[in-house]
């Protein structure tokens, strides 16, 4: 049976299990928000469920499913340059992956950014520079029953 939460962690250990991305961003990488006691802050990864939309047949049965995803690296730095190369990792692992999403019992389509997200902010409590990079990234899939 489809299970689109498997297709959620596919999407999570294809981040995670990727040691490019993980000497950029060596804080990990998290789903929505960083957990209350995580290590001091640094550079992490936090992927977010944006939209879902599933297109029925004529049958009520699901021809395919879209899943968006805003994938961001979070850097704490002077510089933006890490932010950007995480930001560029991210890009080449998903954009145009086939993911293996067999164990989700779905077939994946095609994943492309759709978006992109490069900005900085300065936190008001202690100045430090946050610097932002990634995208929004749309997976296109249906389920094999």
């Amino acid at each position: 049976m489809a299970d689109a939460g498997l297709v959620d962690a596919a999407v999570m250990e294809l981040l995670a299990n990727d040691a490019a991305l993980t000497a950029l961003c060596p804080d990990g990488v998290y789903w929505d928000i960083r957990p209350s006691g995580s290590p001091a802050p640094g550079a992490f990864v936090i992927v977010s469920h944006f939209d879902y939309r599933a297109t029925p047949g004529l049958d009520d049965d699901t021809l395919y499913e879209r899943m968006l995803y805003w994938v961001v690296a979070r850097i704490l730095a002077t510089s933006k340059v890490s932010a950007r190369q995480a930001g560029a990792r991210i890009h080449e692992l998903l954009h145009g992956a086939i993911l293996d999403l067999s164990a989700a019992g779905y077939v994946a389509m095609a994943c492309t950014r759709v978006d992109r997200r490069a900005d900085t902010d300065v936190d008001p409590v202690n100045k430090a520079t946050w610097h932002y990079h990634g995208g929004l990234y749309e997976l296109m899939s249906y389920p094999t029953t």
